[in-house]
């Protein structure tokens, strides 16, 4: 099976690591030293989310471990504003 990863934390990471087990994990996150230390590992690292999504077959099957408040910030920046028209 293969699955992606993005937000390779404490559970990311070790999620990650389930290639071990012989399953094809491809990853990705904000920090490149994490994504190459996975990749040496096995895992599959990809340094932008469109490499991400390129390098997973379809169907993707994706598995996102962000903290909360992270997640909020960046989809606040690309909300629309309340006085925009549609």
């Amino acid at each position: 099976m293969q699955l992606g990863i993005i937000g390779l934390g404490r559970m990311g990471a070790n999620m990650a690591r389930l290639g071990r087990a012989g399953h094809d994990c491809v990853v990705y996150d904000v920090s490149a030293p994490v994504v190459q230390a996975l990749a040496r590992e096995g895992a599959t690292g990809t340094a932008s989310l469109q490499a991400f999504v390129q390098a997973l077959a379809r169907p993707r099957t994706v598995w996102i471990m962000v903290r909360r408040r992270w997640w909020t910030r960046r989809s606040a920046r690309s909300r629309p504003s309340s006085s925009a028209t549609t």
